[in-house]
C-alpha cells in the first residue's frame, strides 16, 4: 500500500465529524469526494517540477482535525510563474491578493489579523549557507479547523526583515483554487481540496445557510475550478 492510501484511508474520517455529518447535503457531499480520493490516491499523477531537487520549503508536514497527518508538496516554481503571469493584470485579483501581516516580537508570532502564520525562522549564518533571493512571499491557507496559515516560500526573506526589526511585511496570499494547480501530485490536490470544503463546512455551519456554505466549497459552487483540472489531465 503507498502512502496515499494510508493517508485516504485516514481522510475518511472527517466523514464522521459530527458538524460534517449533521448537514442535509452530506450524502451528496460523501458521494462526491469518496471515489476521488480513492482514485487519486490508488493511482496518484505525480507533476514534474522544474527544479527536480529537494526544498524544505516545498514539504509541509501538517496535523488536521482529528490528528490526521498529512503532507503537502507545492511546486513552488509554478506559483512564482503564475504570479508573474498575472502581476499587475486585471485577474491578478481573482487568484492573489497582497496583504500585510505582523510580526509580534514579544511573542515572536507571524500573524494574518489573529490568525497565526507557520513559518520557518533561518538564521543569518544559515540564509548565507543556502540562499535569499529576497523575491516575494507566499502565504496560504492550510485547510484545518479552524482555519491556519503557513508561509509557503519566503521563510528566507521573513527571517531577514525579522532581524532588521521590521513587524509589517508585505506578503501575496494565494487563494485555494489557485493553490490546486500548485501541487507535485494529483492525491495532494484532492486531499487539499477535500479538506478545504470540510474547513468551510465546519467553519460556517450553523452560522451560515447550508446553499452560502455549498456556494464556496470546491464540490458545488466553486466546481468549475475541479472540473478545468480534469480537463487539463491534473486529477482523475
Amino acid at each position: 500500500m503507498n502512502h496515499e492510501m494510508d493517508t485516504y484511508i485516514s481522510l475518511l474520517q472527517m466523514f464522521n465529524e459530527p458538524l460534517i455529518k449533521g448537514i442535509d447535503f452530506y450524502e451528496q457531499f460523501r458521494n462526491f469526494w469518496k471515489p476521488i480520493l480513492r482514485n487519486n490516491a490508488r493511482n496518484p499523477m505525480y507533476h514534474i517540477t522544474q527544479s527536480n531537487t529537494p526544498d524544505i520549503d516545498q514539504c509541509f508536514p501538517y496535523t488536521i482535525t482529528g490528528n490526521i497527518p498529512i503532507t503537502f508538496h507545492f511546486d513552488i516554481n509554478h506559483i512564482k510563474r503564475a504570479f508573474d503571469e498575472l502581476h499587475g493584470g486585471v485577474l491578478y485579483g481573482q487568484f492573489f491578493q497582497n496583504s500585510i501581516v505582523n510580526y509580534n516580537i514579544d511573542t515572536k508570532a507571524l500573524l494574518n489579523g489573529k490568525q497565526k502564520i507557520k513559518f520557518n525562522y533561518y538564521s543569518v549564518e544559515s540564509r548565507q549557507k543556502d540562499y535569499d533571493d529576497f523575491e516575494t512571499i507566499f502565504i496560504m491557507a492550510m485547510p484545518s479547523y479552524p482555519v491556519e496559515f503557513v508561509v509557503v516560500d519566503g521563510n528566507h526573506r521573513i527571517s531577514a526583515l525579522i532581524d532588521e526589526g521590521e513587524n509589517t511585511i508585505s506578503t501575496v496570499m494565494v487563494f485555494p483554487h489557485t493553490a490546486l494547480r500548485c501541487f507535485t501530485s494529483s492525491f495532494d490536490t484532492v486531499a487539499y481540496a477535500f479538506l478545504t470544503d470540510c474547513e468551510l463546512i465546519m467553519q460556517n455551519v450553523g452560522t451560515a445557510s447550508e446553499q452560502a456554505i455549498k456556494n464556496k466549497m470546491f464540490s458545488f459552487g466553486m466546481l468549475r475550478y475541479f472540473e478545468q483540472l480534469k480537463k487539463d489531465e491534473l486529477i482523475k
